[in-house]
């Protein structure tokens, strides 16, 4: 030990292990981590232009409302939304719209998680007087008028629902299976071989834009575990219209008192100039 403490003392061996505390007033250099940058030269990074820098994609919002709406506060609204005259949105209820717009109709009551979403390229258009229950979610591609979701209900994103369709609690709503003849006709190339180059740009591209795979009759019933479905004779419309516009003249007087609304500025058109008379 002796011997050890004399080449310490010499200064031949020092402890690599140990260090000691910085004295106070001076600046600890930290490593950072490294990155692409790291290992450009001076001249290098100078050359690296901006423009080649792709940004994250994001879409903008864009909140376009009608009179009359009432939107909570803690809603989330987040894309390209537009929102009929008239329609109640309750807290915690979310509308994304991702890669298209969603257009809402009037009367329409969107109840607390009940969740509307646009994934495709396509805007999705909703009509008047729908009513979206608790914890429902629904991708349809379009929505007519008057329908009820349920509780805890499901719409796939390929298919449309027409006017005055119920989806029962807890049902999910998936296209039906393709049949033989409808998947003979769609791989059947022989046509596609005799047609032209641009007919077949304008198929291909129409192909795109209806990706619909079954419309919902009106008055379409879905219920059941097994989601079965029926068609109702429309009796007693007039009483669930009369109810629902019960549920918003009283959603139109509780919210606003209980949950603190969604501010929205609106931005004024600039006056019209008037030009002088030569």
């Amino acid at each position: 030990m002796s011997l050890l403490r004399a080449l310490q003392s010499s200064g031949i061996l020092t402890d690599q292990h140990s260090h000691p505390p910085a004295p106070r007033g001076t600046v600890r250099l930290v490593p950072q981590a490294l990155t692409s940058d790291s290992f450009l030269s001076p001249s290098d990074r100078t050359s690296v232009e901006p423009s080649t820098i792709s940004p994250s994609p994001c879409r903008r919002d864009n909140l376009i409302v009608g009179t009359r709406v009432i939107i909570a506060q803690d809603a989330d609204l987040r894309g390209e939304i537009s929102v009929g005259s008239g329609t109640v949105i309750h807290p915690k209820a979310t509308i994304l719209a991702l890669q298209a717009p969603i257009s809402i109709g009037s009367d329409c009551i969107i109840e607390e998680t009940a969740v509307i979403v646009n994934r495709t390229s396509q805007p999705i258009k909703i009509g008047d007087a729908n009513l979206f229950e608790v914890g429902c979610r629904i991708e349809a591609a379009s929505i007519g008028s008057c329908n009820v979701f349920e509780p805890k209900s499901k719409v796939a994103h390929n298919v449309a629902i027409g006017s005055n369709c119920v989806v029962g609690a807890g049902c999910t709503l998936l296209p039906r299976p393709v049949t033989d003849d409808q998947l003979a006709s769609l791989f059947d190339d022989e046509d596609a071989l005799e047609s032209t180059p641009e007919q077949n740009g304008e198929a291909e591209t129409k192909d795109k834009r209806e990706r619909v795979f079954e419309t919902l009759p009106d008055r379409t019933v879905v219920y059941g575990s097994d989601s079965r479905r029926r068609v109702w004779s429309g009796e007693g419309a007039h009483q669930q219209a009369a109810l629902h516009a019960k549920h918003l003249e009283y959603l139109r007087d509780t919210i606003p008192r209980t949950h603190k609304l969604k501010i929205i500025q609106g931005v004024r058109a600039p006056p019209p100039t008037s030009t002088a008379a030569s």
